[in-house]
């Protein structure tokens, strides 16, 4: 799962407000996704997602111990 395109899906469909800062930014790094000059891997940062989803939990109230 690409992360960074469901995030600009969720801007584009009006889900999730930013600033035109933000988009700006998000839209040249999407661009540049398929420029062979990059090098885009996914793996690394899905790593760490993972890792925080399965093993992180809060530990203040109101959410002390919830994911």
């Amino acid at each position: 799962m690409n992360y960074l395109l469901k995030y600009y899906d969720e801007i584009q469909k009006g889900k999730i407000k930013v600033g035109k800062e933000l988009l700006t930014v998000l839209e040249s790094l999407i661009k540049d996704m398929d420029n062979p000059r990059y090098i885009f891997d996914e793996r690394p940062g899905n790593i760490r997602i993972e890792f925080i989803e399965t093993f992180c939990k809060h530990t203040k109230s109101p959410f002390n111990g919830e994911p």
